[in-house]
């Protein structure tokens, strides 16, 4: 029959497995450390002992409490070998008199020169007749009976604030996450606009001449790009291509009016570098002192060039030169030498535009 747990009876009647039932019902099946202000934690006072910090621990609704004194010694070993012990909250309810207990227990695993196996652990179902449950808290690696390693196992559940904090900071997440898709949505739609008003505006002219029998030159020009603003055509391009008698293309030299230039064989295309050159004259006031002189290519690459230089001497011994803070619109010379001598230096920026 149905049984009152939180009602007056007139009769006592609220029993442990009661108390067990609800708090497993709100905080879960399994078993859990409470948030709290150390968050279980366990510091080495000797090789191989442990103290334990306060915690309150819930066994399958079985609320345990651990005041901060508890000590635990894990025993020694072999030398050479490694370990794995565990420490457990060991659960225990006696079949005749119902009386329950708990106690701290190092769950000794088995010695191993490498490779080490945890220890298993008895876990009855309390809830269903179970007498005995063994609880990791932490598992512990010891060497030559020296604790190397302390991994906490249970795990800790958040309170109540901190899941309402939680939950806050990502609902905020989850709201900056739907706008910046919202924005990409619209986004979306204006390119797939623009796609459609460029696919009525392709303007794209193609003619081939035959030079030979097995060869033909195919000239091609075509707008890359538009402008969102007007409409109006933003980057054009042309190509020179050789295709053979089938009228594939095997070979083709692509200009862009923005300063592209690339060469295809087949479908693989290969930027064509620009070569920028010019001479620089440092004069020397003090020998054995790094003076430097920024240069300005005349124009502004899209990556970050290669630099040549070349200084003019015939005691190159007594010359070094270098470079630095390379840009795409300029970098900087540096000059050392031995002698006062006005020195002139080639440089040549090779790069794309």
């Amino acid at each position: 029959m149905p049984k009152i747990i939180t009602g007056y009876t007139g009769t006592p009647h609220v029993t442990s497995d009661d108390a067990a039932a609800f708090q497993q019902g709100i905080v879960g099946y399994d078993d859990y450390a409470l948030a709290s202000e150390n968050q279980l934690t366990a510091v080495t006072v000797e090789s191989s002992r442990l103290r334990l910090s306060k915690a309150e621990i819930v066994i399958q609704g079985v609320h345990v409490r651990l005041d901060g004194t508890e000590e635990v010694t894990c025993a020694a070993q072999t030398v050479g070998t490694t370990r794995l012990d565990r420490i457990a909250l060991r659960y225990t309810k006696d079949a005749s008199t119902n009386v329950e207990s708990v106690e701290l227990a190092v769950i000794q695993g088995q010695e191993a020169a490498s490779n080490a196996v945890e220890p298993n652990l008895v876990q009855d179902d309390l809830r269903n007749g179970g007498l005995t449950r063994e609880v990791s808290l932490f598992l512990v690696t010891l060497k030559d009976s020296v604790i190397t390693s302390v991994t906490r196992e249970i795990p800790v559940l958040y309170n109540m604030n901190e899941l309402k904090d939680y939950a806050n900071k990502h609902t905020s997440q989850i709201s900056a996450a739907e706008n910046k898709l919202t924005q990409q949505a619209s986004s979306i739609n204006q390119n797939s606009t623009e796609i459609k008003t460029l696919q009525g505006k392709h303007d794209f002219a193609d003619q081939v001449r035959s030079v030979s029998k097995y060869a033909k030159a195919q000239i091609t020009s075509w707008v890359s790009s538009w402008k969102q603003s007007n409409a109006q055509p933003d980057i054009l391009g042309a190509q020179l291509g050789v295709q053979d008698a089938s009228g594939t293309t095997k070979a083709s030299l692509r200009i862009y009016s923005n300063g592209w230039i690339k060469f295809f064989k087949g479908n693989s295309g290969h930027d064509i570098p620009i070569i920028k050159r010019g001479t620089v004259t440092i004069n020397v006031k003090k020998a054995n002192e790094t003076i430097s002189k920024n240069v300005n290519y005349g124009c502004t690459f899209s990556k970050v060039p290669t630099i040549i230089l070349t200084p003019h001497t015939g005691a190159p011994q007594n010359v070094s030169v270098g470079t630095g803070n390379i840009g795409t619109d300029k970098f900087t010379i540096y000059l050392n030498r031995s002698s006062l001598v006005e020195t002139s230096i080639d440089w040549v920026a090779i790069g794309i535009l």
